[in-house]
């Protein structure tokens, strides 16, 4: 064959078309959330989201990691726990929760309260 490295990029362009799609992310945590408001730490910031939730039957607070132009509606939204770190033998913990919306916009929520 005269241009052998072509015949390589062909297989690696076939293998490629050929691979399974990537594996979309699972929602299967179900929140509900309950209160909803939004936050402006300063005058120059933008407004966060703070949400009061119920998560497999505990009450956490979230806030949103970035800033938002609206406000969500109180109601059941499916998420999935992109972030779940346990410090000092599960005293501290660090969690990040990423909300599916349904038209299948996402936003990620940081746990910052925890409720009795």
């Amino acid at each position: 064959m005269k241009h052998p490295l072509l015949a390589l990029v062909l297989v690696l362009c076939a293998w490629a078309w050929g691979a399974t799609p990537a594996k979309q992310p699972e929602y299967n945590v179900s929140v509900h959330v309950t209160t909803s408001r939004t936050v402006k730490h300063s005058e120059s910031s933008p407004r966060y989201q703070y949400l009061n939730v119920t998560i497999d039957g505990r009450k956490y607070e979230l806030e949103s990691v970035l800033g938002v132009d609206g406000l969500l509606t109180v109601g059941d939204y499916k998420a999935r726990l992109s972030t779940d770190e346990h410090k000092h033998e599960g005293s501290d913990f660090l969690q990040l929760y990423e909300f599916q919306l349904p038209d299948k916009w996402t936003r990620e929520f940081l746990v910052v309260g925890q409720l009795e």
